[in-house]
Order: structure tokens, then sequence, then C-alpha cells
């Protein structure tokens, strides 16, 4: 007797039964069992320069850092400790879903930093990045000094019966001007039912209820912050930098 092999294929959306009867001459086969999907959330990642030096359990950092200290204020944060990036420098980590990468350098730097070999140009010292799923790697562009990096995860969460599924999907709706220094904007083709707006440490920092499409960030101290925008479809999770 020659064993099969029977192939279940596709991706469920959620846990389920399966039963199994084959036909024909010989003896008949039968099997059940139950597929169980499980969901794992991507959990956004700080590395402080200051705090942690060179040691991360996600970033992998290979380089020097300035004996020199300098001085940043990002996010409510005093910032001193900074990697040097040059030539012998790299930063390698892998996402898990699409995500927006955040550089804080000297606030005074306009030069650029290679993800993934491709330039970005800093603007007051501030470089965001968007990613996807994947291995990352962060090299020199020019000679810098770097203080903070974040990696936020982009995702959306709809409602379904009493499920929520989480998809990287966003919903059609735009926020600007990213950077912001006083008014942000929200084009939504949905009305929208409140608006939240967290530091990168969880906190609060903002709330707004209603259809509005504006929503003030000018007390707000510059850094990054997640902006969740809740309508009928749920809530859309977004990445402004305040300036």
């Amino acid at each position: 007797t020659t064993a099969k092999t029977i192939t279940i294929t596709g991706t469920p959306t959620a846990t389920l039964s399966y039963s199994i009867a084959t036909t024909g001459t010989g003896t008949a086969a039968t099997g059940s069992g139950t597929i169980t999907v499980t969901s794992t959330t991507s959990a956004n990642q700080i590395h402080n320069f200051t705090v942690s030096g060179k040691t991360s359990t996600f970033y992998t950092i290979t380089g020097n850092m300035n004996s020199t200290a300098g001085s940043v204020t990002y996010a409510g944060l005093t910032l001193t400790a900074r990697l040097k990036i040059e030539s012998s420098t790299s930063i390698k980590f892998t996402t898990t879903s699409a995500s927006t990468l955040t550089l804080v350098f000297d606030s005074n730097f306009t030069g650029t930093i290679l993800v993934n070999n491709v330039s970005y140009t800093a603007a007051a010292g501030i470089v965001t990045v968007s990613l996807p799923a994947g291995a990352n790697t962060i090299t020199k562009g020019s000679v810098a000094n770097l203080y903070y990096i974040s990696t936020v995860y982009n995702s959306t969460a709809r409602m379904s019966g009493n499920d929520i599924q989480e998809t990287v999907e966003a919903a059609k709706l735009t926020l600007y001007p990213n950077p912001v220094s006083g008014e942000l904007n929200i084009s939504s083709a949905k009305a929208i039912q409140n608006t939240e707006v967290y530091n990168l440490s969880g906190a609060l920092v903002n709330s707004q209820q209603g259809n509005s499409n504006i929503l003030d960030m000018s007390n707000l101290a510059n850094g990054s912050y997640l902006v969740k925008i809740y309508t009928e479809e749920g809530v859309t999770t977004k990445i402004i930098i305040k300036k």
C-alpha cells in the first residue's frame, strides 16, 4: 500500500473544522481536524542611544558611539548619546509588516542617510521612511550622529461582528501636512467619529470628538506621534511628525 498525501490549500481567515473522506476503489480513508488561525501583533520598536547605547534586541547595531555628548530634544526626551554614522556603521532589523521608520540626528543635520541603499535627506535632523515588511539596513550617506530610532507599524482595525481583524491596508484616509507645525488636515472617505493622538511611549496627548477634519497639533512638543482616526469601519493609525 502506498501512502497518499492530501494537501489543504488556501489561507483561512477564521478557525475552522474540516473532514476528509475518499471515494473509489480500495479502502476508504477518512480524517478530520481543526485549523486554528492565530494573529500576531507587531510591537513598535524604539531605540534611544542615551538609554541603551548599542544594546538592542531588535536592531543589530554595528559602529562606534561618539565620545562627545550632543544635545537634542525629541518627543519630550533630552537625548545626548549618539552613534557615529560612518563607513563602518550599519543597523539591521527585520519588520513583520509595513511600518514607518524615524531617525533622529543633530537638529542642524540636513545630510543624507541610506536605508536599503536608497538615499533620504534629513529635514531639521529628522528622516522618516515608509518600509515594507522584510529585512532592512541603515548605512552611511553623509557623516552624521544618530540619537534615536523608532519603527512604528501601520495598521487598520476593522470590526466584523465581535471580531477585530488587523490589516496593513490603510483606509482611504490622508493626513497632511506631514511634518506638521500647527493644524493637521484629515481627508477621509468616511465620517470621522473621533481622533486620538499618542506619543511613542503610548500616552494619550490629544483627542477630539466628532466629525472634524482639522486637528490642532500646535501645543505638542516636536517629535513623532501616532494618530488614531476612528470611523464606522474601524480605526486607522498613522504616524505624524510635529515640528
